[in-house]
């Protein structure tokens, strides 16, 4: 493991109360969503709660926490871990309806997700190459950081929206729109409607334990 890699990785671990909790609550209710229990169907609202709900956020959060490269590790090793759950959720619903002869991508809620899971792929990829802190080509670019910054506040509030759209076709009216509730304010602690609009984001969101930055 490299000296980059660790200090981030471990960061991550240090951030265990709030990623356990929100861990735990985005399990609970994509279990919710899934029952009765069911595979490979269930695995679907599950995978894909723990991705966009939590792991993504925690991200975010750890982003907007401060500045330097530590963080922008931990931001980065967190959405690596986010896009990989996503992936399993895509291929769960995607083996499902292989088993049952059904078409794929009929939806607005599928065409959301891929839309979302796209994004995260090929956006991941693409900033690795150009931010990345130590091998990053775009690293001193505001018009980069501004355009990352944009797209991944507005792939995150279509993330949220993909949610409910599913959700509302597995599960009541109320607990709908408890839900839209829950990811409302979720979307506004992170501030992603300032960040949509490329104002960008204050560091005091979520108590994540920032840690002294390490290098630049």
């Amino acid at each position: 493991m490299s000296q980059a890699t660790a200090p981030a990785l471990r960061d991550l671990a240090n951030e265990a109360p709030v990623l356990c909790a929100t861990l735990g609550a985005s399990a609970a209710l994509g279990v919710y969503a899934a029952l009765p229990l069911r595979l490979p169907f269930s695995a679907h609202p599950i995978l894909m709660m723990l991705a966009f709900a939590t792991v993504s956020s925690v991200a975010i959060a750890a982003k907007q926490q401060r500045a330097g490269r530590r963080n922008t590790l931990t931001h980065a090793y967190a959405m690596v871990i986010a896009t990989s759950l996503a992936i399993g959720g895509w291929y769960s619903i995607w083996r499902q309806k292989e088993l049952l002869g059904k078409p794929h991508n009929t939806s607005w809620h599928s065409l959301t997700g891929l839309a979302v899971l796209g994004y995260f792929i090929v956006g991941g990829v693409c900033t690795m190459l150009l931010l990345h802190p130590d091998s990053g080509r775009a690293t001193k670019s505001v018009g980069v950081r501004r355009v990352h910054r944009v797209t991944a506040a507005l792939a995150t509030a279509l993330a949220f929206a993909t949610i409910v759209s599913g959700w509302a076709k597995l599960a009541s009216p109320a607990s709908t729109a408890a839900l839209i509730a829950l990811l409302a304010g979720l979307g506004w602690r992170l501030r992603l409607l300032p960040s949509a609009l490329g104002r960008g984001a204050k560091p005091e969101y979520f108590s994540l334990p920032p840690g002294p930055p390490i290098g630049r």
